[in-house]
């Protein structure tokens, strides 16, 4: 790994960090956004890049989109049931949102929301549930992000361990195919 990705993943993770411990609903969706963005370029590499930089990509698409998926539909849910009354039993979902949780009340303990308290505009909590949304967006990016880097080194690892692939042209094949018939 050179010296440039080491420092480009080092700065998206200051800054990953810094953005969840100020989560912000603007700056989570600019990061959400950023990282469909990263995912919809993920898929034109995967698709148009050769070797080992194709190999990253399709795994970084793979992990990445998985993951971001399964979480979206979850937090529709949750925006959904926060509409209705507030939030009494989330829905079950990955372990990472149930994580994420006990992270953001330990950052703001006025949050109790893990079966003591509810999230609802009728309760004075509507501020705290948008910073908790925020929170859950950023940090599902995040995950996904790390996920998809994740994937991209564990392609790229077997792609180089399953080696390369000789290539020949059709006239090869066939006079490879006479010479075995020929000594039948």
């Amino acid at each position: 790994m050179n010296n440039s990705r080491r420092t480009w993943l080092l700065l998206a993770a200051v800054v990953a960090t810094f953005c969840l411990l100020f989560a912000d609903p603007i700056l989570a969706e600019l990061y959400y956004t950023f990282g469909l963005l990263l995912f919809a370029f993920g898929i034109l590499l995967a698709i148009y890049a050769r070797g080992q930089r194709r190999a990253f990509w399709i795994g970084f698409v793979i992990l990445f989109g998985i993951y971001l998926s399964q979480t979206t539909s979850s937090s529709f849910q949750l925006i959904q049931l926060a509409q209705f009354g507030g939030i009494r039993n989330p829905p079950m979902g990955l372990i990472t949102t149930r994580l994420l949780g006990i992270i953001y009340e330990g950052l703001h303990p006025e949050a109790s929301f893990s079966g003591r308290g509810q999230f609802s505009p009728n309760n004075g909590m509507g501020n705290m549930y948008v910073g908790y949304m925020a929170f859950l967006t950023m940090g599902h990016t995040l995950i996904a992000l790390g996920l998809g880097v994740i994937g991209g080194r564990s392609a790229k690892y077997l792609m180089a361990s399953a080696g390369q692939v000789k290539i020949r042209s059709i006239e090869e094949v066939l006079l490879e195919v006479d010479r075995d018939q020929a000594d039948v």
